[in-house]
């Protein structure tokens, strides 16, 4: 083989030197910048999931939020529609002398004892207190139409019950009841 030369040696030197350089800045000035954006890419990944996952709790959150209200809303619906339009004190007591007479107790009053707003969440709702006086009526069929008030009346309930009698007629009891309603 031929012999190098001392020029084609410092040649080679040379371009060795250059090649080590370029693949110096290579590693240094487009691989480093390249990792290091790498990495920052995959902590801001890791971030942006974690958003997406507490977004998506939130998100199911409210569709919890909408559905429960929705059916809140059919609820509510339901309850407004069982309850007659106007002042209860013009068709609540009607109606339940209405309904003992239905049920053969033709003496009956009714009157209005307070009314207590529930509470701002729920509106205009009210719960009013009713006493219901029975003055004279036997406990067999009292106890049947107790049983169907509170069946035909979902929003009534009978809080007390305070049955009196006489030595005169002991066959027949004086009844006062307790009852509440929610009213709108």
């Amino acid at each position: 083989m031929n012999k190098l030369t001392k020029d084609q040696i410092q040649k080679i030197f040379l371009s060795s030197l250059l090649m080590a350089g370029l693949i110096y800045c290579y590693f240094v000035f487009l691989i480093g910048p390249l990792n290091a954006s790498q990495e920052r890419a995959k902590k801001e990944i890791a971030d942006l999931d974690a958003k997406i996952a507490a977004s998506s709790k939130r998100l199911g959150r409210m569709r919890s939020s909408e559905e429960q209200a929705r059916l809140s809303s059919n609820v509510l619906d339901q309850v407004n529609a069982m309850i007659p339009a106007g002042e209860p004190i013009a068709w609540f007591p009607p109606r339940m002398r209405a309904f003992f007479d239905r049920q053969g107790i033709k003496e009956t009053t009714t009157r209005l004892d307070r009314r207590e707003k529930l509470s701002e969440e729920l509106g205009d709702f009210a719960l009013c207190y009713w006493t219901i006086e029975l003055p004279a009526v036997e406990f067999t069929p009292f106890g049947i139409a107790l049983a169907g008030l509170e069946n035909e009346e979902p929003l009534l309930e009978i809080t007390r019950v305070a049955i009196t009698t006489t030595l005169e007629n002991p066959e027949k009891q004086h009844i006062s009841l307790g009852a509440t309603t929610v009213l709108h």
